[in-house]
């Protein structure tokens, strides 16, 4: 849950965990000294100055050394969770990839032996079972841990279990990263380039659907994700970029956590909102807040 109010002096909308109630905080865009405001608050503010539930949206160009700032200090905050929820991750694919091929394996044992089928059907039913399991592990991880980072980046209260907590209500899944998977991975394959500009195009599409922009239409994420990216196609080069890098050098366990908050901190400043999740300090050295940068 989030407190939004606005700034008395510039009227910037402010977003800030329920955590920080009561708590004084600096405006990070005129830096003047607020004080979080309670519920009971809240109700009491006149109502047209109320903040409205719905999703902030409001695409905008962010500039990178932005992004790789808050995302360091987001890291460093958050690092031995980050680094724990990585390496549990690496875990959980291996054993995950075991759980699917031994059904396969299964699969193409039954269909060969005990119903009899020709070898090269029995093979084609292993990779159907091989490749729904992988499909389920993929949608299931990706959907799990961008909200969990989405989260580390509003500052809101989350643990190691939120990375992995899959759900099972409506809407707690979606099919998007196999569709993003496949027609990118079809795009690199045919000729390299198609694949890179679908990405960068349609990256921040499973951050919308986490974010509850799409309006229960999960096909729209793909459309208000070209609507980000295409203001910041320089930047998404180099945040695909520095992923890329982060992922070889960072041996997986650094590499994989960075990119989640990195990915998460662009598209909370590309969608026009706050990064709610950094600490901060005022000026003066006893008086602690907390609040988002500007975008």
């Amino acid at each position: 849950m989030k407190i939004e109010f606005r700034c008395d002096q510039c009227d910037r909308l402010l977003r800030v965990a329920t955590i920080h109630a009561g708590i004084a905080v600096a405006c990070p865009a005129c830096r003047t000294g607020l004080v979080v405001p309670v519920a009971e608050t809240l109700e009491s503010i006149e109502p047209d100055r109320r903040i409205a539930t719905a999703p902030v949206w409001n695409p905008q160009a962010v500039s990178l050394p932005s992004i790789l700032h808050d995302t360091w200090t987001l890291y460093v905050e958050n690092l031995w969770l980050l680094l724990a929820v990585a390496l549990i991750d690496v875990l959980l694919w291996i054993i995950g990839f075991v759980l699917i091929i031994i059904p396969a394996v299964g699969t193409f044992a039954v269909l060969l032996k005990a119903i009899g089928l020709p070898p090269p059907l029995s093979v084609v039913g292993m990779f159907l079972v091989w490749g729904f399991g992988f499909m389920y592990l993929m949608n299931a991880m990706t959907c799990s841990q961008t909200k969990f980072y989405l989260k580390i980046a509003r500052g809101e209260p989350t643990n190691i279990f939120d990375a992995f907590h899959i759900g099972w209500g409506r809407g707690a899944i979606t099919m998007l990263p196999t569709i993003f998977f496949v027609v990118c991975m079809f795009g690199l394959v045919t000729f390299i380039v198609p694949g890179v500009f679908l990405y960068l195009f349609f990256w921040p599409y499973i951050w919308i659907w986490a974010d509850r922009q799409t309006g229960e239409q999960d096909h729209r994420a793909f459309v208000l994700a070209k609507e980000i990216s295409q203001r910041n196609l320089a930047t998404s080069v180099a945040i695909l970029a520095i992923s890329i890098l982060a992922t070889i050098f960072g041996l997986k366990l650094f590499g994989q956590s960075w990119n989640g908050v990195l990915k998460a901190v662009a598209y909370l400043k590309m969608s026009g909102q706050e990064v709610t999740g950094i600490a901060r300090y005022f000026s003066e050295p006893s008086i602690p807040y907390e609040g988002g940068d500007p975008a």
